[in-house]
C-alpha cells in the first residue's frame, strides 16, 4: 500500500514539474497591442456640369395690407390665389438669350409656400438648370440678369443656389482615401510615440464617411440626379461667386495599427 501510495506521489510530481515550464512559457509571451485613429482625405478637381436651382417668388411687399387694422378694407380680389403659380417663362426666356440651350431648363412648381413664399399667391416657382463646364463668371452674369427679369416682373429670387457636379467620383473617392490612409499613418506615428510604442502594420480599416444629407450618396457624383425629384432644390448651395467651380470630395476612415 505504501509503496503504491509513493508511486503516485511520484507521478503526480513528475506531470507537475512537467507542466511549470509551459505555464511560464505561456505568461512570458508579449501581447501585441493596437493602435486605431480616424483620419480624413479631401480632394478638390474642375467641375464637370453644374445644377442651378432658381427659385421665384412672390414680392408680398406689393400685394394690398389692411388699412386701419380692419379686413374689410381689402379687395379680396386684389390678392391673388394660392392656387396661382409663378409663370417663369420672362426668367426662361433670358436664360435662353444667355446661351442656356432651353432643354436644359426644368420648371417644377412647389407644392408649398413654407421658406419660400408668404400668405398670398401665387405660389412660388423654382428652375432646375444645367450647364457644362460651368464658369464662375457666367454663373455671375446669370444671377444678375436673372434678377433683373424677376424685379421687373414683381418677384423675387428667393434662391439662386448652385451644385458643382462631376460624372464619376470614384477616382476622386480613391485619391481621397489613399491620402485619408497617409493622414492616419502620421497619426498613429505619433500616438505610439506617445505611448512608448512601436508601430506595426495596419491590421484593418473601415470606411467612417458619411455621404450627403441622411446618409445619400454625394450628390455631386451624379451627372443626372433625377432620382431626387422636387427634393433637387434642396440640394443647391447658395451660390458664392468667389469660390472656384469645384467639386470637393472626402473620405474618413479609421485605420486599426499593430504596436507592440
Amino acid at each position: 500500500m505504501k509503496t503504491r501510495f509513493t508511486g503516485t506521489i511520484g507521478l503526480m510530481a513528475a506531470m507537475l514539474l512537467l507542466a511549470t515550464p509551459m505555464v511560464s512559457a505561456q505568461t512570458a509571451e508579449p501581447t501585441n497591442g493596437t493602435i486605431t485613429v480616424s483620419a480624413t482625405g479631401v480632394v478638390t478637381a474642375p467641375a464637370e456640369s453644374a445644377m442651378i436651382v432658381i427659385t421665384l417668388g412672390a414680392d408680398t411687399s406689393m400685394m394690398p395690407m389692411p388699412v386701419e387694422d380692419s379686413i374689410e378694407t381689402i379687395d379680396a380680389t386684389a390678392i391673388p390665389s394660392m392656387d396661382d403659380v409663378i409663370d417663369p417663362t420672362p426668367v426662361v426666356e433670358t436664360l435662353v438669350a444667355a446661351g442656356v440651350p432651353i432643354e436644359n431648363i426644368e420648371v417644377v412648381e412647389q407644392p408649398f409656400s413654407g421658406e419660400w413664399g408668404g400668405m398670398f399667391g401665387p405660389m412660388p416657382v423654382s428652375l432646375i438648370v444645367t450647364i457644362d463646364q460651368p464658369d464662375v463668371a457666367h454663373l455671375s452674369d446669370l444671377l444678375r440678369l436673372t434678377r433683373e427679369t424677376a424685379h421687373a416682373n414683381g418677384w423675387f429670387v428667393n434662391q439662386f443656389g448652385v451644385l458643382y457636379q462631376v460624372s464619376d467620383c470614384r477616382p476622386l473617392l480613391q485619391e481621397a482615401r489613399v491620402n485619408a490612409m497617409t493622414n492616419a499613418t502620421n497619426s498613429a506615428k505619433d500616438q505610439a510615440v506617445a505611448m512608448n510604442l512601436t508601430l506595426g502594420s495596419p491590421v484593418g480599416s473601415r470606411d467612417n464617411s458619411l455621404y450627403g444629407v441622411m446618409g445619400m450618396p454625394i450628390p455631386s457624383c451624379s451627372d443626372e440626379p433625377t432620382m431626387y425629384q422636387t427634393s433637387r432644390v434642396y440640394m443647391a448651395s447658395m451660390f458664392d461667386p468667389t469660390l472656384p467651380a469645384e467639386v470637393t470630395v472626402s473620405v474618413t476612415i479609421d485605420v486599426t495599427f499593430a504596436a507592440e
